[in-house]
């Protein structure tokens, strides 16, 4: 996030959300470019307090543990939650009733132009106001709080770039209120509140490819490379048909749909999010190999960037 924790409360003022006070947020809560999984991020969730919902704004891991995992020395966490997932898997289960929103300025995609070669955009709100997504959060047993992102199928303006997004909720709407609501925790209720993103308040272009680079931090990171717009793009795709879009980004989408893990990867300024998508098993047998790696504590400062929604 490129906002200090004292300047949030004016950015959330511009949706009119108003927060009753901010938790957990430290000097390492400084402004960052590139934020990735098992960092430290602002978290926007409701909290029932002397008998008043009180909004609040958390500064959480990002990553939830697994309850099998906790207990071991290399934690695997998830990043994301396909929406696909979330009726099916423990490990949701039992955050339901613990739904937040996490404030972005926008996110990251990659997008495959040949087998060697892919190239970043940049998406956010054409008025560069935040955004929010749907999250789940949950707490461990240690008194500690971590989050996910929710994704779903991308609406039909962005299947060329991937076939998947994250869940965005637009405050004010009887879904955002809902999403963060205390009263249910029943999926079929919920599921109905998180849609695709079809509105047409959402711009993108092309970024520098340092992006993908851990060591990698600054606003650069965030400007376009060149003046090409969404229409600049489609009037070139229209004069010179190439093979892009969801065929391009699904080769895997129908692989160990189950025992593989979703990861978003958020960066902020006029932020970012890295998706590489793998669900994840409940059983500790069965979960991917990739996840026994380590992964640096946000508190040395070291922050992961994985490649951008790679399966």
């Amino acid at each position: 996030m490129s906002f200090a924790p004292g300047e949030l409360p004016a950015q959330f003022a511009q949706h009119n959300l108003n927060i009753d006070r901010i938790e957990d947020a430290d000097s390492w809560s400084a402004k960052r470019y590139n934020v990735g999984p098992q960092c430290i991020e602002p978290v926007y969730f409701f909290n029932v307090e002397h008998e008043c919902t009180t909004p609040l704004l958390r500064y959480m891991k990002w990553g939830v543990t697994p309850k099998w995992a906790s207990q071991k020395p290399q934690r695997p966490s998830t990043f994301n939650a396909r929406y696909e997932n979330i009726e099916h898997s423990k490990v949701w289960s039992r955050c339901l009733d613990h739904r937040c929103v996490i404030p972005i300025e926008g996110y990251f995609e990659w997008k495959t132009e040949s087998s060697k070669n892919k190239q970043p955009w940049f998406i956010r709100r054409k008025d560069q106001k935040l955004m929010f997504l749907a999250g789940l959060y949950s707490v461990t047993s240690d008194g500690k709080y971590e989050y996910t992102v929710i994704t779903r199928e991308a609406p039909k303006q962005l299947e060329w770039l991937h076939s998947r997004m994250p869940v965005v909720l637009e405050p004010g709407t009887d879904e955002f209120n809902s999403w963060l609501g205390l009263e249910d925790s029943n999926w079929a209720k919920l599921s109905k509140l998180l849609r695709p993103h079809e509105k047409d308040d959402l711009e993108w272009y092309k970024v520098k490819k340092d992006v993908g680079n851990v060591k990698n931090d600054g606003d650069d990171l965030v400007k376009p490379i060149n003046q090409e717009s969404l229409q600049g793009f489609f009037k070139k795709e229209d004069a010179k048909p190439t093979k892009c879009g969801a065929g391009d980004s699904m080769k895997d989408e129908g692989e160990n749909d189950f025992a593989s893990q979703e990861t978003l990867t958020l960066s902020r300024k006029e932020g970012v999010i890295k998706k590489e998508e793998k669900d994840i098993e409940e059983s500790p047998t069965k979960r991917p190999q990739s996840l026994s790696s380590t992964t640096p504590s946000p508190r040395k400062k070291q922050h992961t960037i994985t490649d951008f929604l790679r399966k």
